[in-house]
Protein backbone atom coordinates (compact mmCIF):
# COMPACT_ATOMS: atom_id res chain seq x y z
CA UNK A 1 0.00 0.00 0.00
CA UNK A 2 1.10 3.46 -0.37
CA UNK A 3 2.69 5.93 2.50
CA UNK A 4 1.22 8.90 3.28
CA UNK A 5 1.94 11.90 5.02
CA UNK A 6 -1.08 13.47 6.56
CA UNK A 7 -3.90 12.36 8.74
CA UNK A 8 -7.25 12.88 7.33
CA UNK A 9 -9.64 13.13 9.55
CA UNK A 10 -13.70 13.33 7.74
CA UNK A 11 -16.27 15.17 10.65
CA UNK A 12 -19.55 13.32 7.89
CA UNK A 13 -19.98 12.04 5.04
CA UNK A 14 -22.74 12.25 2.30
CA UNK A 15 -25.25 9.07 1.98
CA UNK A 16 -25.01 6.47 3.73
CA UNK A 17 -22.37 6.48 6.47
CA UNK A 18 -22.10 2.56 6.34
CA UNK A 19 -21.27 2.47 2.52
CA UNK A 20 -18.21 4.23 2.50
CA UNK A 21 -16.16 1.52 3.90
CA UNK A 22 -18.57 -1.35 3.26
CA UNK A 23 -15.42 -3.55 1.63
CA UNK A 24 -13.55 -3.16 4.57
CA UNK A 25 -15.98 -3.78 7.18
CA UNK A 26 -16.43 -7.34 5.44
CA UNK A 27 -13.10 -8.52 6.13
CA UNK A 28 -12.37 -9.97 9.34
CA UNK A 29 -9.15 -11.04 10.94
CA UNK A 30 -8.75 -14.95 11.49
CA UNK A 31 -9.90 -16.75 14.43
CA UNK A 32 -7.36 -16.57 17.68
CA UNK A 33 -8.83 -18.78 19.81
CA UNK A 34 -6.49 -21.72 20.07
CA UNK A 35 -5.10 -24.35 22.70
CA UNK A 36 -1.63 -24.55 23.71
CA UNK A 37 0.31 -26.21 26.05
CA UNK A 38 -2.73 -27.64 28.00
CA UNK A 39 -4.68 -24.55 28.13
CA UNK A 40 -7.09 -22.66 26.13
CA UNK A 41 -5.82 -19.38 24.86
CA UNK A 42 -5.06 -16.43 21.74
CA UNK A 43 -2.27 -16.92 19.20
CA UNK A 44 -1.11 -14.74 16.83
CA UNK A 45 1.31 -15.40 13.64
CA UNK A 46 4.36 -12.64 12.61
CA UNK A 47 5.82 -14.39 9.75
CA UNK A 48 7.26 -17.64 11.23
CA UNK A 49 6.56 -17.33 14.82
CA UNK A 50 3.95 -17.43 16.66
CA UNK A 51 3.01 -15.92 19.80
CA UNK A 52 0.78 -17.39 22.43
CA UNK A 53 -1.27 -16.11 25.76
CA UNK A 54 -3.13 -18.06 27.97
CA UNK A 55 -3.74 -17.55 31.89
CA UNK A 56 -2.22 -18.95 34.71
CA UNK A 57 -4.68 -19.91 37.55
CA UNK A 58 -3.08 -21.75 39.61
CA UNK A 59 -2.67 -19.42 42.36
CA UNK A 60 -6.50 -17.98 41.93
CA UNK A 61 -5.24 -14.91 44.24
CA UNK A 62 -2.51 -14.00 42.24
CA UNK A 63 -3.42 -15.00 38.33
CA UNK A 64 -1.28 -13.61 35.60
CA UNK A 65 -1.08 -13.96 31.57
CA UNK A 66 1.60 -16.05 30.17
CA UNK A 67 2.97 -15.03 26.99
CA UNK A 68 5.37 -17.67 24.58
CA UNK A 69 6.85 -17.37 21.48
CA UNK A 70 7.10 -20.26 19.41
CA UNK A 71 6.72 -22.16 23.24
CA UNK A 72 9.34 -20.87 25.11
CA UNK A 73 7.82 -18.87 27.39
CA UNK A 74 9.24 -14.80 27.05
CA UNK A 75 6.94 -13.00 29.98
CA UNK A 76 4.08 -13.02 32.38
CA UNK A 77 1.57 -10.31 32.85
CA UNK A 78 -0.25 -9.66 36.34
CA UNK A 79 -3.84 -9.87 36.06
CA UNK A 80 -4.85 -9.84 39.92
CA UNK A 81 -7.90 -12.09 41.15
CA UNK A 82 -10.18 -12.22 37.92
CA UNK A 83 -9.19 -13.55 34.64
CA UNK A 84 -10.28 -11.65 32.18
CA UNK A 85 -7.76 -11.70 28.91
CA UNK A 86 -8.88 -10.00 25.65
CA UNK A 87 -6.10 -11.53 22.99
CA UNK A 88 -2.93 -11.48 21.91
CA UNK A 89 -1.27 -9.57 18.84
CA UNK A 90 1.90 -9.81 16.87
CA UNK A 91 3.28 -7.13 14.27
CA UNK A 92 7.10 -6.16 13.13
CA UNK A 93 8.41 -8.79 15.58
CA UNK A 94 6.53 -6.86 18.63
CA UNK A 95 3.61 -8.64 20.86
CA UNK A 96 0.62 -7.14 22.61
CA UNK A 97 -1.37 -8.65 24.85
CA UNK A 98 -4.59 -6.98 26.21
CA UNK A 99 -6.36 -7.88 29.34
CA UNK A 100 -9.19 -6.16 31.68
CA UNK A 101 -7.24 -5.29 35.11
CA UNK A 102 -11.01 -6.11 37.46
CA UNK A 103 -11.26 -4.52 40.81
CA UNK A 104 -14.68 -4.14 43.46
CA UNK A 105 -15.61 -0.80 44.89
CA UNK A 106 -18.04 -1.27 48.14
CA UNK A 107 -20.66 1.23 48.98
CA UNK A 108 -22.45 0.18 52.48
CA UNK A 109 -23.79 -3.74 51.75
CA UNK A 110 -23.20 -3.30 47.69
CA UNK A 111 -20.75 -4.20 45.72
CA UNK A 112 -19.80 -2.76 42.10
CA UNK A 113 -17.35 -4.60 39.60
CA UNK A 114 -15.01 -2.18 37.91
CA UNK A 115 -12.72 -2.63 34.48
CA UNK A 116 -9.65 -0.67 33.40
CA UNK A 117 -8.22 -1.63 30.03
CA UNK A 118 -4.72 -2.43 30.05
CA UNK A 119 -2.46 -3.00 26.69
CA UNK A 120 0.93 -4.85 26.91
CA UNK A 121 3.79 -4.16 24.80
CA UNK A 122 6.59 -6.12 24.75
CA UNK A 123 6.34 -6.53 28.34
CA UNK A 124 5.51 -2.84 29.40
CA UNK A 125 1.84 -1.50 29.95
CA UNK A 126 1.30 1.80 28.46
CA UNK A 127 -0.88 2.81 31.03
CA UNK A 128 2.21 2.76 33.17
CA UNK A 129 4.74 3.65 30.81
CA UNK A 130 2.81 6.55 28.83
CA UNK A 131 0.53 7.81 31.87
CA UNK A 132 -2.62 6.95 30.55
CA UNK A 133 -5.40 6.08 32.98
CA UNK A 134 -6.49 3.25 30.36
CA UNK A 135 -5.49 1.88 27.10
CA UNK A 136 -8.48 -1.05 25.22
CA UNK A 137 -9.26 -2.48 22.16
CA UNK A 138 -6.07 -2.86 20.58
CA UNK A 139 -5.31 -4.06 16.99
CA UNK A 140 -3.27 -3.63 13.85
CA UNK A 141 -5.06 -1.14 11.50
CA UNK A 142 -3.67 -1.68 8.00
CA UNK A 143 -0.03 -3.50 9.70
CA UNK A 144 0.26 -1.00 12.29
CA UNK A 145 -0.51 -0.37 15.57
CA UNK A 146 -4.04 1.15 16.88
CA UNK A 147 -5.45 1.28 20.41
CA UNK A 148 -7.59 3.57 21.88
CA UNK A 149 -6.95 5.45 25.39
CA UNK A 150 -8.01 7.62 28.10
CA UNK A 151 -6.58 10.36 30.17
CA UNK A 152 -7.62 12.78 32.83
CA UNK A 153 -11.36 11.80 30.86
CA UNK A 154 -10.75 12.15 27.32
CA UNK A 155 -11.03 9.21 25.26
CA UNK A 156 -8.47 9.24 22.12
CA UNK A 157 -6.47 7.32 19.94
CA UNK A 158 -3.04 6.05 19.32
CA UNK A 159 -1.72 4.95 15.56
CA UNK A 160 1.46 3.93 14.99
CA UNK A 161 3.10 5.54 18.10
CA UNK A 162 1.18 8.81 17.06
CA UNK A 163 -1.38 10.37 19.86
CA UNK A 164 -4.17 11.78 17.93
CA UNK A 165 -6.75 13.64 20.03
CA UNK A 166 -10.30 12.82 19.42
CA UNK A 167 -11.79 14.57 22.45
CA UNK A 168 -14.39 11.88 22.65
CA UNK A 169 -16.39 11.93 25.99
CA UNK A 170 -16.68 8.10 26.10
CA UNK A 171 -16.39 5.11 24.55
CA UNK A 172 -18.02 1.81 25.16
CA UNK A 173 -15.55 -1.25 25.38
CA UNK A 174 -15.05 -3.80 27.60
CA UNK A 175 -18.71 -5.11 27.83
CA UNK A 176 -19.71 -8.54 28.12
CA UNK A 177 -22.60 -10.53 27.02
CA UNK A 178 -25.61 -8.10 24.98
CA UNK A 179 -23.55 -4.75 25.23
CA UNK A 180 -20.47 -6.35 23.68
CA UNK A 181 -21.91 -5.44 20.30
CA UNK A 182 -20.94 -1.94 21.61
CA UNK A 183 -17.43 -2.85 21.86
CA UNK A 184 -15.16 -1.63 19.40
CA UNK A 185 -15.05 -4.32 16.38
CA UNK A 186 -11.90 -4.47 14.74
CA UNK A 187 -11.03 -5.14 10.84
CA UNK A 188 -7.98 -5.70 9.30
CA UNK A 189 -8.05 -2.30 8.00
CA UNK A 190 -11.04 -0.61 10.01
CA UNK A 191 -12.30 -0.26 13.47
CA UNK A 192 -15.93 0.72 13.79
CA UNK A 193 -17.09 2.02 17.38
CA UNK A 194 -19.30 4.10 19.10
CA UNK A 195 -18.59 7.40 21.08
CA UNK A 196 -20.26 10.13 23.05
CA UNK A 197 -19.26 13.86 22.68
CA UNK A 198 -21.39 15.61 25.37
CA UNK A 199 -24.75 13.91 25.09
CA UNK A 200 -24.62 12.79 21.75
CA UNK A 201 -23.80 9.48 20.58
CA UNK A 202 -22.53 8.32 17.33
CA UNK A 203 -21.43 5.98 15.52
CA UNK A 204 -17.98 6.42 14.26
CA UNK A 205 -15.20 4.26 11.87
CA UNK A 206 -11.73 4.94 11.28
CA UNK A 207 -10.12 3.15 8.47
CA UNK A 208 -6.28 2.78 6.96
CA UNK A 209 -6.48 3.96 3.39
CA UNK A 210 -3.93 4.98 1.16
CA UNK A 211 -3.41 7.79 -0.53
CA UNK A 212 -2.42 9.31 -3.87
CA UNK A 213 1.05 8.79 -5.32
CA UNK A 214 1.58 12.00 -5.52
CA UNK A 215 2.17 12.81 -2.09
CA UNK A 216 5.37 12.12 -0.86
CA UNK A 217 5.79 10.45 2.70
CA UNK A 218 7.97 11.67 5.32
CA UNK A 219 9.83 9.76 7.83
CA UNK A 220 7.79 7.45 9.88
CA UNK A 221 8.69 8.79 12.99
CA UNK A 222 6.62 11.55 12.79
CA UNK A 223 4.24 10.73 10.59
CA UNK A 224 2.26 7.38 10.32
CA UNK A 225 2.32 5.74 7.02
CA UNK A 226 -0.90 5.05 6.18
CA UNK A 227 -4.04 7.36 6.30
CA UNK A 228 -6.69 6.82 9.07
CA UNK A 229 -10.02 8.00 7.43
CA UNK A 230 -13.15 8.28 10.19
CA UNK A 231 -16.90 8.22 9.17
CA UNK A 232 -19.63 8.89 12.00
CA UNK A 233 -23.27 8.28 11.67
CA UNK A 234 -26.50 7.78 14.17
CA UNK A 235 -29.37 5.81 13.67
CA UNK A 236 -32.75 7.36 13.21
CA UNK A 237 -34.58 7.23 16.24
CA UNK A 238 -38.31 7.12 14.72
CA UNK A 239 -40.15 7.03 17.83
CA UNK A 240 -39.62 7.19 21.67
CA UNK A 241 -42.62 6.74 24.37
CA UNK A 242 -43.68 4.67 27.73
CA UNK A 243 -45.92 1.24 27.33
CA UNK A 244 -49.39 1.53 28.69
CA UNK A 245 -48.92 -0.96 31.70
CA UNK A 246 -51.67 -1.56 34.66
CA UNK A 247 -50.93 -3.38 37.82
CA UNK A 248 -51.99 -6.90 38.20
CA UNK A 249 -50.97 -8.07 41.23
CA UNK A 250 -47.38 -9.41 41.20
CA UNK A 251 -47.39 -8.39 37.45
CA UNK A 252 -48.03 -5.51 35.26
CA UNK A 253 -50.52 -6.19 32.19
CA UNK A 254 -49.44 -4.56 29.42
CA UNK A 255 -50.31 -3.37 25.91
CA UNK A 256 -47.65 -2.71 23.07
CA UNK A 257 -49.42 -1.32 19.73
CA UNK A 258 -46.49 -1.16 17.89
CA UNK A 259 -46.03 -4.63 17.95
CA UNK A 260 -49.51 -5.56 18.48
CA UNK A 261 -49.44 -7.78 21.82
CA UNK A 262 -50.57 -7.56 25.19
CA UNK A 263 -48.45 -9.38 28.11
CA UNK A 264 -48.27 -9.43 31.89
CA UNK A 265 -44.34 -8.82 32.75
CA UNK A 266 -42.87 -8.75 36.49
CA UNK A 267 -43.63 -5.65 38.36
CA UNK A 268 -40.48 -5.64 39.71
CA UNK A 269 -38.70 -5.03 35.92
CA UNK A 270 -39.89 -1.51 36.72
CA UNK A 271 -41.45 1.04 33.89
CA UNK A 272 -41.35 0.35 30.24
CA UNK A 273 -40.02 2.54 28.12
CA UNK A 274 -39.52 1.58 23.65
CA UNK A 275 -37.65 2.97 21.35
CA UNK A 276 -38.37 2.56 17.52
CA UNK A 277 -35.18 3.13 15.12
CA UNK A 278 -34.20 2.36 11.62
CA UNK A 279 -31.10 -0.07 11.15
CA UNK A 280 -28.00 1.67 10.39
CA UNK A 281 -27.99 -0.61 6.97
CA UNK A 282 -31.52 -1.52 6.79
CA UNK A 283 -35.15 -2.56 8.67
CA UNK A 284 -35.82 -1.23 11.90
CA UNK A 285 -35.18 -2.52 15.35
CA UNK A 286 -36.85 -1.99 18.47
CA UNK A 287 -36.37 -2.31 22.13
CA UNK A 288 -37.44 -2.35 25.81
CA UNK A 289 -35.78 -0.27 28.71
CA UNK A 290 -36.88 -1.52 32.32
CA UNK A 291 -36.55 1.35 35.13
CA UNK A 292 -35.35 4.14 32.69
CA UNK A 293 -32.11 1.50 32.50
CA UNK A 294 -30.10 1.10 29.51
CA UNK A 295 -29.39 -2.81 28.48
CA UNK A 296 -25.97 -2.35 29.44
CA UNK A 297 -26.97 -1.83 33.46
CA UNK A 298 -30.23 -4.70 33.65
CA UNK A 299 -28.61 -7.23 31.16
CA UNK A 300 -28.54 -10.35 31.09
CA UNK A 301 -32.39 -8.84 31.50
CA UNK A 302 -32.85 -7.09 27.65
CA UNK A 303 -36.33 -7.30 25.61
CA UNK A 304 -35.98 -6.07 21.55
CA UNK A 305 -36.83 -7.08 18.32
CA UNK A 306 -36.17 -6.79 15.00
CA UNK A 307 -37.46 -6.35 10.95
CA UNK A 308 -37.27 -9.21 8.97
CA UNK A 309 -35.08 -7.44 6.66
CA UNK A 310 -33.17 -5.90 9.89
CA UNK A 311 -28.68 -5.24 8.86
CA UNK A 312 -26.39 -3.78 11.16
CA UNK A 313 -22.39 -3.68 10.46
CA UNK A 314 -21.79 -4.92 13.75
CA UNK A 315 -21.77 -8.66 16.08
CA UNK A 316 -25.29 -9.84 16.96
CA UNK A 317 -26.90 -9.14 20.09
CA UNK A 318 -29.86 -11.55 21.90
CA UNK A 319 -32.39 -9.24 20.56
CA UNK A 320 -31.48 -9.39 17.06
CA UNK A 321 -34.31 -11.63 16.11
CA UNK A 322 -36.53 -10.66 13.37
CA UNK A 323 -39.16 -13.99 13.61
CA UNK A 324 -38.35 -17.29 12.06
CA UNK A 325 -38.69 -16.30 8.23
CA UNK A 326 -35.61 -13.81 8.48
CA UNK A 327 -32.88 -15.73 6.05
CA UNK A 328 -30.27 -14.55 8.36
CA UNK A 329 -31.78 -16.68 11.45
CA UNK A 330 -30.69 -20.57 11.83
CA UNK A 331 -33.62 -21.48 12.78
CA UNK A 332 -37.06 -21.85 10.59
CA UNK A 333 -39.21 -22.61 14.22
CA UNK A 334 -39.06 -22.40 17.93
CA UNK A 335 -37.77 -26.18 18.88
CA UNK A 336 -37.87 -28.37 16.20
CA UNK A 337 -35.54 -28.69 12.70
CA UNK A 338 -33.10 -26.50 15.33
CA UNK A 339 -30.18 -28.83 15.10
CA UNK A 340 -27.71 -30.28 17.24
CA UNK A 341 -26.18 -26.86 18.41
CA UNK A 342 -29.73 -25.56 19.07
CA UNK A 343 -30.08 -28.84 21.55
CA UNK A 344 -26.68 -28.06 23.10
CA UNK A 345 -27.38 -24.83 23.67
CA UNK A 346 -30.67 -24.81 24.94
CA UNK A 347 -31.75 -28.19 26.88
CA UNK A 348 -35.20 -27.04 27.74
CA UNK A 349 -37.78 -25.32 24.87
CA UNK A 350 -41.34 -25.16 24.77
CA UNK A 351 -43.72 -23.88 22.08
CA UNK A 352 -46.90 -22.42 23.21
CA UNK A 353 -48.42 -21.77 20.35
CA UNK A 354 -47.75 -20.78 16.80
CA UNK A 355 -46.08 -17.20 17.94
CA UNK A 356 -44.59 -17.79 21.40
CA UNK A 357 -42.44 -20.16 22.73
CA UNK A 358 -39.82 -20.29 25.81
CA UNK A 359 -36.61 -22.01 26.14
CA UNK A 360 -33.46 -21.77 28.82
CA UNK A 361 -30.13 -21.55 27.37
CA UNK A 362 -27.82 -23.25 29.43
CA UNK A 363 -25.04 -24.65 27.31
CA UNK A 364 -23.79 -28.33 27.33
CA UNK A 365 -19.84 -29.51 27.36
CA UNK A 366 -19.97 -29.69 23.44
CA UNK A 367 -21.59 -26.22 23.11
CA UNK A 368 -18.54 -24.31 25.70
CA UNK A 369 -15.77 -26.70 24.42
CA UNK A 370 -16.30 -26.00 20.73
CA UNK A 371 -15.49 -22.68 21.18
CA UNK A 372 -18.46 -21.38 19.24
CA UNK A 373 -20.23 -19.82 22.44
CA UNK A 374 -19.04 -17.19 23.32
CA UNK A 375 -20.31 -14.54 25.95
CA UNK A 376 -23.98 -13.41 25.86
CA UNK A 377 -24.21 -16.99 24.08
CA UNK A 378 -23.15 -18.85 26.91
CA UNK A 379 -24.48 -16.93 29.29
CA UNK A 380 -27.85 -19.00 30.87
CA UNK A 381 -30.72 -17.18 30.36
CA UNK A 382 -34.72 -17.67 30.46
CA UNK A 383 -35.38 -16.53 26.60
CA UNK A 384 -38.90 -15.87 25.13
CA UNK A 385 -39.04 -15.36 21.15
CA UNK A 386 -42.34 -13.92 20.09
CA UNK A 387 -42.94 -14.45 16.11
CA UNK A 388 -44.81 -11.65 14.18
CA UNK A 389 -44.73 -12.78 10.47
CA UNK A 390 -47.45 -10.26 9.63
CA UNK A 391 -46.26 -6.94 11.66
CA UNK A 392 -45.82 -4.31 9.24
CA UNK A 393 -42.53 -3.09 11.20
CA UNK A 394 -41.27 -5.77 13.24
CA UNK A 395 -41.58 -9.64 12.69
CA UNK A 396 -39.81 -10.91 16.15
CA UNK A 397 -38.98 -10.04 19.88
CA UNK A 398 -37.65 -11.67 22.45
CA UNK A 399 -37.55 -11.36 26.31
CA UNK A 400 -33.98 -12.79 28.12
CA UNK A 401 -34.17 -12.49 31.80
CA UNK A 402 -31.77 -14.61 34.66
CA UNK A 403 -33.69 -16.99 36.33
CA UNK A 404 -30.33 -17.96 38.82
CA UNK A 405 -30.79 -17.24 42.50
CA UNK A 406 -27.60 -16.47 44.51
CA UNK A 407 -27.43 -20.47 45.98
CA UNK A 408 -28.36 -21.58 42.47
CA UNK A 409 -25.72 -19.77 40.95
CA UNK A 410 -23.25 -21.08 43.88
CA UNK A 411 -24.55 -24.43 42.96
CA UNK A 412 -23.52 -23.74 39.14
CA UNK A 413 -20.40 -22.18 39.67
CA UNK A 414 -19.06 -24.83 42.54
CA UNK A 415 -20.43 -28.24 41.07
CA UNK A 416 -20.76 -27.54 37.51
CA UNK A 417 -18.50 -25.08 35.77
CA UNK A 418 -15.68 -26.17 37.86
CA UNK A 419 -15.75 -30.10 35.74
CA UNK A 420 -14.72 -28.09 32.85
CA UNK A 421 -12.44 -24.94 34.23
CA UNK A 422 -15.03 -22.67 33.29
CA UNK A 423 -13.19 -19.00 33.33
CA UNK A 424 -14.66 -15.92 33.13
CA UNK A 425 -14.45 -15.36 29.35
CA UNK A 426 -16.29 -18.81 29.03
CA UNK A 427 -13.29 -20.61 27.65
CA UNK A 428 -13.01 -23.82 29.96
CA UNK A 429 -9.37 -25.12 30.69
CA UNK A 430 -10.39 -29.51 30.70
CA UNK A 431 -12.36 -30.93 27.54
CA UNK A 432 -11.43 -34.61 28.07
CA UNK A 433 -14.32 -36.61 27.52
CA UNK A 434 -14.67 -37.93 31.03
CA UNK A 435 -14.66 -33.75 32.12
CA UNK A 436 -17.59 -33.19 30.21
CA UNK A 437 -19.05 -36.32 31.00
CA UNK A 438 -19.14 -35.01 34.37
CA UNK A 439 -20.14 -31.83 33.56
CA UNK A 440 -23.14 -32.71 31.13
CA UNK A 441 -24.52 -35.32 34.13
CA UNK A 442 -23.93 -32.14 36.93
CA UNK A 443 -25.86 -30.38 34.16
CA UNK A 444 -28.72 -32.73 33.88
CA UNK A 445 -29.12 -32.81 37.34
CA UNK A 446 -29.68 -29.43 37.36
CA UNK A 447 -31.92 -28.73 34.65
CA UNK A 448 -34.32 -31.49 35.87
CA UNK A 449 -34.46 -29.55 39.76
CA UNK A 450 -35.93 -26.31 37.10
CA UNK A 451 -38.35 -28.59 35.41
CA UNK A 452 -39.74 -30.28 38.08
CA UNK A 453 -39.34 -27.40 40.86
CA UNK A 454 -36.84 -28.90 43.31
CA UNK A 455 -34.94 -26.30 42.94
CA UNK A 456 -34.34 -23.18 45.50
CA UNK A 457 -37.59 -21.61 45.98
CA UNK A 458 -36.09 -18.60 44.98
CA UNK A 459 -34.96 -19.84 41.61
CA UNK A 460 -38.40 -21.75 41.46
CA UNK A 461 -40.38 -18.58 41.56
CA UNK A 462 -38.36 -17.02 39.03
CA UNK A 463 -38.55 -19.88 36.63
CA UNK A 464 -42.21 -19.30 37.45
CA UNK A 465 -43.08 -15.74 36.50
CA UNK A 466 -41.05 -15.90 33.29
CA UNK A 467 -42.50 -18.85 32.06
CA UNK A 468 -46.46 -16.43 33.27
CA UNK A 469 -44.72 -13.83 30.81
CA UNK A 470 -44.31 -15.98 28.24
CA UNK A 471 -48.42 -18.13 29.04
CA UNK A 472 -50.15 -14.61 28.98
CA UNK A 473 -48.62 -13.44 25.32
CA UNK A 474 -51.45 -13.08 23.15
CA UNK A 475 -51.45 -11.45 19.46
CA UNK A 476 -53.88 -8.47 19.12
CA UNK A 477 -55.72 -9.08 15.93
CA UNK A 478 -54.97 -6.23 13.82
Amino acid sequence: MPESDTLDFADSVEGDPLARHAVERARHFSESLCYVAGHNGYCAWFGDDRFAAWVDSTDPEAMYVVVARNEEQVDQVAMGTVSSLWGVWAYDGHWVVETALVGTVQSGNIFTSTTTGQVVMDGVSLNEDLGYDETFSFQTLGGKPFYFFERQGVVDVSYDGVDIPLGFDEVPHLFCCSAAAFNPQAHPNLVSFYRRKGDTWYYGEIAAVPVTSAETPTPRAKVPNRTPDAVLGTPEVLAEEAIDCMPAGAFSHCVDDVLGIEFEVPASWGAIETRLRRGLDAGFAYDYYFGGKTHAETEPLVAGGRSVDFAEGRGAMPTDFGGYEDAGWQRTSACAGSGEWFSNAYPVCRQINDHVAWMIRFPNAEALCSGDLTGWTATPVFRIEISLPDNPTINGFVFEAPFFSEQFATLVESDLYRRIGISVNWEPRRCDEASKEAFDAELARLTDSLMERTADAETVEKVDELIHLAESIAVRER
